[in-house]
């Protein structure tokens, strides 16, 4: 365990940071040091979770009202500070799914979901409306490997009485492989740290028993398309491949990776964030390179800042969600 005080709070507050007490929300490194100086009762003796790298901190001030700090690079980003203690547990569960014959993670007006299905379960074991939270919104046909969700519940289970009630629940593409308690400020999807996600590609001839679990393409370099897939890491504005409009669209990719076994190839990302259709959209792209089709190279498609020339977006059946980093 870690404690802080006023005192070394402000002093390792980023400029950028930001801090919610209940509902208030305080943003800046000043307007949060000034308002620390105003109310010093509320950050005597916070005691979290020792530090580890940037991972996100919980545990509760002397007053007992919850505690979350954030870090980066041993700087706080953010503090959450809520007095007011739920009735009920928070549980974290990790999630697997075939994507086939869902419309995507989030729940939608129209058509059958991920979370849809798990609010429905969560429902009906508590016998009120229940919302389940993701830690990312797949989309339609991609699946998920571990998935992280998290979900309020009266119930105090044993984690392996909890997974026996959710197997026998659980329709025959969804499961959860595990579940366990965690801090009530845990946030499945704004404590995200990083994700890894994974592309699979079929090198030889198409197999339909496989045909919605990976793409099928031929006449691929693979030299290239490794050397290629390695300048997609670091830090890069990715507005040519994502979908749609952002006022962001800056991401860092820490590491890439390919992943041969016989005929099949596995692309991996890990990064901090990922925008819109952009692992899908920068696979197409390495495709095309890979088979001599696009002669531009990834380093200049990114500088381009535009869709004008990675207009194709790989099908979704051979992207996975691999990991939530927290």
């Amino acid at each position: 365990m870690s404690r802080f005080d006023p005192g070394t709070i402000t002093n390792r507050l980023a400029i950028q940071a930001g801090m919610k007490v209940n509902r208030q929300t305080i943003l800046g490194k000043q307007a949060i040091t000034d308002f620390i100086a105003t109310h010093p009762e509320i950050f005597e003796k916070i005691d979290v979770d020792s530090l580890a790298g940037s991972e996100m901190q919980y545990g509760y001030t002397h007053q007992g009202a919850l505690a979350k700090i954030g870090f980066k690079e041993k700087q706080i980003q953010r503090i959450v500070i809520e007095s007011k203690i739920p009735e009920f547990t928070r549980y974290r569960l990790n999630v697997a799914y075939d994507g086939s014959d869902f419309f995507g993670f989030q729940t939608q007006k129209q058509g059958r979901t991920v979370q849809s299905e798990l609010n429905r379960i969560f429902s009906d074991l508590h016998q009120y409306p229940t919302i389940c939270q993701g830690a990312s919104r797949t989309d339609t046909g991609v699946h998920a490997l571990n998935q992280v969700v998290h979900v309020d519940s009266p119930y105090r289970f044993s984690r392996e009485k909890w997974l026996t009630i959710l197997k026998q629940k659980c329709p025959k593409d969804l499961t959860v492989t595990d579940i366990m308690p965690v801090h009530p400020l845990f946030h499945a999807r704004y404590d995200v740290l990083g994700k890894e996600y994974r592309y699979r590609l079929n090198l030889s001839a198409y197999d339909p028993l496989e045909r919605m679990r990976e793409w099928t393409v031929d006449n691929v370099d693979c030299a290239r398309l490794e050397a290629e897939l390695r300048t997609v890491e670091g830090t890069h504005d990715f507005t040519s491949f994502s979908k749609g409009f952002k006022e962001d669209n800056i991401r860092t990719i820490f590491h890439t990776e390919l992943l041969k076994q016989d005929s099949r190839v596995e692309l991996v990302f890990v990064g901090n964030g990922f925008l819109h259709y952009m692992v899908r959209i920068l696979v197409a792209q390495l495709v095309l390179i890979a088979k001599g089709k696009n002669l531009a190279t990834i380093s200049e498609l990114l500088a381009e800042k535009s869709r004008k020339h990675t207009g194709k977006v790989a099908p979704p059946q051979g992207l996975y969600l691999a990991k939530v980093i927290y």
